[in-house]
């Protein structure tokens, strides 16, 4: 008997550790299977080329294939993608060089941007410039893909959500968590949400501060102002369509 299969792609473990029960309790129909991309694709030198881009995603939805081994490729129905914001719009003059207490050494840690409400602090303040227009060019390609290109003409519906700044920002309104934090805070989420769906729907009804419902007005509204450093998230657009009846039973503020 077929599958089917949402392949959904993250940044991280965590998010999978937050976000893979509630949302395969509100979907009725499909499996949601999570893929880490290992990392931010979307900032890397390498992978800003629109053909470039859909081959390492593509080369995702493959791992998570051979690792469940339990579905193919034509179980899968769509694939959709989540990312953190990190303040990819704001200005360049908004990132800042991050001051060091004196006799502070360099560490793996300060080395992480800081995020403020209209700023960010980071020790190379280039190579953060760099990193969000890298990001900013790498959203505006996944944002015209449609589709997702695989071997032998197979092509999948794919569609790009946001976490504003960062996932935790989203979840818990916390900007800057340290490493270490970030597993016990999904672990946290998931054990606080767990099978409640109306309060995993008003949460990200909260949360989209476009109040739209149509996908490309939430990304126009981070592009104002200091919006993608703003807690949110248009993850509503999706639950909306795995599960319409909750959603808009609970959904208020949305329009």
């Amino acid at each position: 008997m077929s599958k089917r299969v949402v392949a959904v792609l993250v940044e991280g473990p965590t998010d999978k550790i937050a976000l893979r029960g509630n949302l395969n309790h509100l979907v009725k129909d499909k499996t949601l299977e999570f893929e880490p991309t290992g990392g931010d694709i979307t900032t890397d030198d390498d992978y800003i080329a629109n053909e470039d881009l859909n081959k390492i995603l593509a080369d995702d939805v493959r791992k998570l294939i051979a690792q469940r081994n339990d579905f193919t490729l034509s179980d899968i129905v769509e694939v959709i993608h989540l990312i953190d914001t990190d303040g990819l719009y704001i200005p360049d003059e908004c990132i800042k060089q991050k001051r060091l207490a004196e006799g502070e050494l360099i560490t793996d840690i300060n080395k992480h941007p800081f995020y403020n409400d209209d700023s960010i602090d980071a020790l190379d303040v280039s190579s953060e410039r760099r990193t969000l227009n890298n990001k900013r060019n790498a959203v505006r390609d996944l944002l015209e893909m449609k589709t997702l290109e695989f071997d032998h003409g197979i092509q999948k519906p794919y569609t790009l959500f946001y976490n504003s700044c960062n996932l935790e920002h989203a979840l818990h309104n916390r900007r800057n968590v340290m490493p270490g934090e970030k597993r016990l805070l999904a672990k946290k989420f998931a054990n606080e949400y767990f099978n409640d769906d109306e309060k995993f729907v008003t949460l990200f009804d909260e949360l989209n501060l476009s109040r739209s419902w149509e996908l490309q007005e939430s990304w126009k509204y981070l592009k104002t102002n200091f919006h993608s450093l703003e807690r949110g998230s248009n993850l509503i657009i999706y639950l909306k369509k795995i599960n319409p009846e909750i959603v808009s039973s609970v959904a208020k503020l949305t329009k």
